[in-house]
């Protein structure tokens, strides 16, 4: 091989170094969305058991939004579990500054005493909500959550509910400031938690 060959070649090297120094871009922690496609979000104001429940009405706190069904036969019931794994984890003065809220994206069957009843198998602090169909579909585009209504095979009047599934992160101020992805581990959520609570 000539002499300028090798030249060449040792030049073209050094260049792709060059650029994976300058140019390149850890991927993020795994279970953790880039941060470039954070929802809009914004207030809501939605029905729980026995009140109404404004986002407004936890400022101060983080709040962990999560979009699901209490019919889910297991998506749900893993991530609201791994939540409360993760909630386990923190210290209780952490705790009380975070809020986890369940919305509900099947308002036809999710009453909101049947909200309730769901979500205190899971954690006492969670609060379920749920709102008009017209209502969870403007908050699911805000918050840009997909959901779609499915009917069970064979079941005539029974369906089911495709939906993204995914915590999201609002800070102090009610602001979307992560997302985490359905499967991370409960040692992620709590070390996401803690430094959102870290957050000026």
């Amino acid at each position: 091989m000539s002499e300028k060959v090798l030249v060449s070649i040792a030049a073209l090297l050094a260049a792709l170094l060059l650029g994976a120094v300058f140019f390149w871009e850890p991927l993020p922690p795994p279970g953790v969305l880039p941060k470039a496609g954070l929802p809009a979000g914004g207030d809501f104001s939605l029905d729980a058991a026995d009140k109404k429940v404004a986002l407004q009405d936890f400022r101060g706190k983080v709040v962990v939004l999560y979009f699901g069904y209490t019919y889910c036969p297991d998506i749900c019931p893993t991530a609201l579990s791994t939540l409360a794994d993760a909630l386990a984890q923190l210290e209780p003065r952490q705790q009380a500054a975070i809020q986890p809220v369940f919305i509900s994206v099947d308002p036809e069957r999710d009453t909101p005493q049947h909200l309730a009843t769901y979500v205190r198998f899971f954690h006492p602090g969670l609060i379920g909500v749920t709102g008009t169909a017209a209502e969870i579909a403007d908050l699911a585009r805000r918050y840009q959550v997909i959901y779609t209504r499915q009917p069970a095979a064979g079941e005539a009047g029974k369906y089911t509910v495709d939906h993204s599934s995914e915590l999201i992160l609002l800070d102090r101020q009610g602001r979307p400031i992560d997302r985490i992805a359905h499967g991370s581990s409960s040692q992620r959520i709590a070390q996401v938690l803690r430094e959102a609570l870290s957050a000026p």
